[in-house]
C-alpha cells in the first residue's frame, strides 16, 4: 500500500507548478502590455505617455502642444517621439554647454 503522505505531497507538486504556472503567465502578460504603451520605438505615444516621458505632469505638457506639434485623432492626442526629442535637444543650455567645455579644458 502506498503512503498516503507522498500521494498527497505528489499532489501538491502538481497543484503548485499549475499555480506558478499561471502566476508566471499572468505576469508575462502584464509586462507585455506595459512594454506595448511605453515602447519607445512606436513612433506616437498618447498625450500621458508622452507627460511620462519627458517626465512633466499633462497639463504641463498640454500647455506646450502646439510648439511641440502633435495630432489629434478620435478626440485623443498623440506626440510623435522624434518630436518629444527635438524639443528636449532643443532646450538645451548653449550658455551651460559653453561652460562644460571651458571646464574641461582647464
Amino acid at each position: 500500500m502506498e503512503n498516503p503522505y507522498e500521494i498527497l505531497l505528489g499532489k501538491l507538486k502538481q497543484e503548485l507548478e499549475r499555480v506558478e504556472d499561471s502566476v508566471v503567465y499572468r505576469i508575462l502578460e502584464s509586462l507585455e502590455k506595459e512594454k506595448m504603451r511605453f515602447d519607445p520605438l512606436l513612433e506616437y505615444v498618447l498625450a500621458k505617455d508622452a507627460a511620462n516621458l519627458l517626465n512633466v505632469p499633462p497639463n504641463a505638457l498640454h500647455r506646450k502642444k502646439d510648439e511641440i506639434g502633435y495630432i489629434k485623432c478620435l478626440g485623443k492626442i498623440f506626440f510623435k517621439v522624434s518630436d518629444l526629442v527635438a524639443y528636449m535637444e532643443a532646450g538645451r543650455s548653449i550658455k551651460t554647454e559653453k561652460r562644460v567645455m571651458y571646464t574641461k579644458g582647464k
